[in-house]
């Protein structure tokens, strides 16, 4: 039986191979919902809604949408009050996005649609399941969007983002995610690769940012087949950064669920108070993790949370 892959499962091995190990090697699987998790789903059902009622031309019910997304707001508000009310890098908190959303950002599709009627919606949430070039691994997944042009007979590929800021130009260039959706569609709508182009919907943005330079469904799939290749033979280095500070495994994190503890000894200390460059515990190679998690894990037990095991050196280190 040939292993099953989605875009959130390679995304995982590229921002930590010592985290892709822990939940898909070693199952550990977390419950990670969180504002941005729940927020993210809540703006996505909504797309979906109204997708959906624009491709079967059925009349959408703002007023009903609108009172639901209010409704969710006040349980978000009251179930992550600190981080409902911080600003986010846009400068803006998790409300006023919110009600910036459905003062404009709600209405965009429809308004899209009407201004562009030479484009349609096809599918919203199309299922999709294939072999991925050159290996025996099946991928699948779900495309947010799906759209055609009929001036130019081309297949648009969306998906929807609630971040906070548009995209970096270097993260447009190959997004793996559309390289594996762009694969799907010679098989879902007998699709040739020249005809597919893909953009992100950003809502919180109020824009819609292109993705993919020329070539990037080639590029991208040697990318992948690299990274396949890399989790057959367990190349599982960590990467740790700031991002550790939100990680289930980190204890750095304060919404860490109990059963998220005790398994990653090689975590950055970077917190929000005390912004370093430190890590708990440095890489040994796989073969040595277990000494090294050992080790970790004794100096939990014997020190406080601001010493180090310092594996290199054998030594603890309070230097912080």
């Amino acid at each position: 039986m040939s292993e099953r892959y989605s875009y959130s499962r390679i995304d995982l091995y590229t921002q930590c191979g010592f985290k892709y190990k822990l939940r898909y090697e070693d199952k550990h699987y977390v419950n990670t919902d969180g504002l941005a998790t729940e927020l993210g789903t809540l703006i996505h059902e909504t797309e979906e809604a109204l997708a959906e009622a624009c491709k079967n031309n059925l009349p959408i019910n703002y007023t009903q949408l609108k009172n639901n997304i209010l409704l969710e707001m006040i349980k978000l508000e009251h179930k992550y009050p600190v981080e409902f009310s911080a600003l986010d890098k846009s400068g803006r908190t998790c409300q006023d996005k919110i009600l910036g959303h459905l003062k404009e950002g709600i209405y965009r599709l429809e308004n899209f649609l009407i201004a562009n009627n030479h484009i349609q919606i096809l599918a919203t949430e199309k299922e999709f399941e294939y072999t991925f070039p050159g290996t025996a691994c099946t991928f699948h997944g779900f495309i947010d969007r799906i759209l055609y042009d009929s001036r130019n007979s081309k297949f648009i590929l969306q998906d929807i983002k609630t971040y906070n800021q548009p995209l970096q130009a270097k993260k447009l260039k190959v997004p793996l995610q559309f390289v594996i959706y762009a694969l799907a569609m010679p098989e879902l709508y007998g699709a040739t690769l020249d005809q597919i182009t893909c953009s992100y919907d950003l809502p919180f943005c109020n824009c819609v940012q292109s993705a993919g330079e020329d070539l990037f469904i080639e590029q991208g799939t040697a990318q992948i087949q690299e990274l396949l290749q890399k989790i057959a033979v367990k190349d599982f280095v960590p990467s740790p950064s700031p991002l550790c500070h939100w990680c289930e495994y980190c204890p750095t994190n304060p919404n860490q669920p109990a059963e998220g503890k005790n398994l990653c000894p090689y975590h950055s200390l970077w917190t929000r108070e005390t912004k370093n460059n430190a890590v708990a515990s440095h890489w040994a190679g796989l073969e040595n993790h277990e000494l090294v998690l050992f080790e970790y894990l004794k100096c939990q037990n014997c020190h406080d949370s601001d010493v180090l095991y310092n594996i290199e050196g054998g030594k603890h280190d309070s230097n912080l």
